[in-house]
């Protein structure tokens, strides 16, 4: 009994697998169960495909689901509705069925998948770019296509690197909408860190760049577009495969960024310089004298002899002229003072030259022609050239070259001796505030010990020099001169030249009036 219920059991389930065999395969029950559709799926001719070469099929129903018959050999990818893409992966044949929402089989496609050159290479750029998201690799007829949306902006440039080494590589790839507005976004942030593209924006419309604002002038406009290109790649392939000599940009940049020229430059600004001159000379002399030399004159003597009668006695006459009989006694000190003083203004724009020049001319008898003395000057001036930069806000910087010639006393043939002296020297001042430009000071010293300061008076009519009877001479002479000569030098910064001379002019005008009333007066 055990035997037979064994039996029976194996063979109901048998029965059960040989009921329920067409059920596991969607496509044969449907088929099984119904007539009309068995009659209403269409088989296809078997289709020749390489590997890569992708198919998008339209159909007219809408799709529920795509089996491939042989999942290594292809794969389906439901791309639509009423469509699907079919990717061949390896070489080998395989069929696909295609259900629709309601589980009815309406399409059977038979393919036989072979490999090709182009297939390989379809398959060697696909592992080249595996990681990079929302691009394909389609075989089209002859050509590799690479089409899609890049999320990342920075694979473009490894898509572009990679097609470079395939001529019939045609990269279609673009940015998506969402990288290409952050791209224009750092474009933006990079222009505007600098210091000329502050007011430029950047918008995308399209695959273009649009840069808009304002800039200052032609050359921040250009490193505006120089900045932007940076951030889109290179192309080295044209439409249609061949290579470029030039590099090309895959995505245009049209630069509408209008140039505002800067208003011009303020006027320079004016700088007024004092000069102020100033000559001190100090004279200082200490002496003591003690002198007696009486002296004879040439008259003077003893007759002895007859008188004017013929008669001869025996007087004598002693006549004479004694001068300088009592003795000379001089002691005490003296001394001088003198001072100059005589200023100077002049007013120029910052970084010209101001020059100024002042002198006398001193006659002297050069020579004397058949009787007829030939005057000649000598020029005792002083000149000052002076350049004013204004540094910051309140300093002057001053170049200066400054040199004076000055009478030192006579010389030979009584032509004055002179001295001249220059300098040369940059200086800065605070405006407002005077400093010394430059100057000379000068000191003499002299002593004398039983010198005579008197010379002996010539005799009248041409005759010889009275002779002292005796001399006695005791003198002591101390005598020490110093002259200073300076000059100062005042900037002050000027808006314009005629608010700055205000106090010149107010001056004048004060001194001429007061004329008019002494003359009324």
């Amino acid at each position: 009994m055990k035997l037979i219920k064994v039996r029976w059991i194996s063979l109901l389930l048998l029965f059960a697998l040989a009921v329920g065999a067409p059920y596991l395969a969607p496509g044969f029950a449907f088929a099984a169960d119904d007539d009309s559709s068995a009659s209403e799926t269409k088989e296809e001719d078997a289709r020749t495909v390489a590997i890569g070469n992708l198919e998008v099929i339209d159909l007219d129903f809408d799709v529920g689901d795509a089996i491939p018959g042989n999942a290594p050999v292809l794969s389906i990818e439901k791309t639509g509705t009423r469509s699907i893409r079919i990717n061949p992966v390896k070489a080998g044949t395989s069929n696909v069925l295609i259900y629709n929402t309601q589980r009815k089989l309406m399409r059977r496609l038979q393919y036989n998948v072979v490999k090709s050159d182009a297939s390989a290479k379809v398959l060697a750029i696909r592992k080249l770019l595996y990681d990079i998201e929302g691009i394909t690799v389609e075989l089209v007829d002859d050509k590799i296509v690479i089409d899609g949306d890049l999320v990342v902006p920075r694979d473009l440039d490894r898509i572009v690197q990679v097609t470079s080494a395939y001529p019939e590589v045609l990269n279609l790839v673009t940015l998506s909408r969402i990288s290409r507005e952050a791209l224009a976004r750092r474009m933006q942030k990079e222009i505007n860190d600098d210091p000329g593209g502050v007011n430029v924006t950047v918008r995308i419309i399209n695959d273009t760049f649009f840069l808009l604002g304002k800039v200052d002038n032609t050359p921040d406009k250009e490193r505006a577009e120089t900045l932007a290109s940076t951030f889109i790649p290179d192309l080295m392939k044209g439409a249609s495969g061949e290579m470029l000599t030039q590099p090309v940009k895959r995505f245009a940049i049209r630069n509408l960024i209008v140039t505002e020229e800067a208003p011009p430059a303020p006027p320079p600004k004016m700088v007024r310089v004092t000069y102020h001159f100033v000559e001190i000379g100090k004279d200082f002399l200490k002496s003591s004298l003690f002198k007696w030399n009486p002296m004879l004159g040439d008259s003077s003597g003893i007759q002895i002899g007859q008188g004017t009668a013929g008669a001869t006695a025996a007087s004598g006459t002693f006549s004479g002229l004694i001068s300088n009989l009592l003795p000379k006694l001089q002691s005490g000190a003296n001394g001088g003072f003198s001072r100059v003083l005589f200023s100077t203004v002049q007013v120029g724009e910052t970084g010209k030259t101001l020059e100024l020049v002042r002198g006398d001319s001193i006659p002297y008898i050069a020579a004397t022609i058949n009787g007829i003395p030939q005057p000649d000057n000598v020029n005792a001036n002083i000149s000052i050239t002076v350049t004013p930069n204004i540094v910051g806000e309140d300093q002057v910087s001053l170049e200066s070259q400054f040199g004076f010639t000055a009478l030192t006393g006579a010389g030979a043939g009584g032509k004055p001796a002179t001295k001249s002296t220059n300098m040369k020297n940059t200086i800065r001042v605070k405006t407002g505030e005077s400093t010394v430009l430059g100057g000379l000071i000068s000191s003499q010293a002299s002593k004398d010990i039983d010198r005579d300061p008197d010379q002996p008076a010539a005799a009248a009519g041409g005759g010889a020099a009275p002779s002292p009877i005796f001399t006695l001479l005791r003198s002591k002479a101390f005598r020490q001169s110093k002259t200073q000569f300076v000059v100062f030098v005042t900037p002050k910064i000027l808006e314009d030249a005629s608010s700055g001379t205000a106090d010149i002019k107010a001056k004048i005008l004060n001194n001429s009036q007061k004329k008019r009333r002494r003359v009324i007066n």
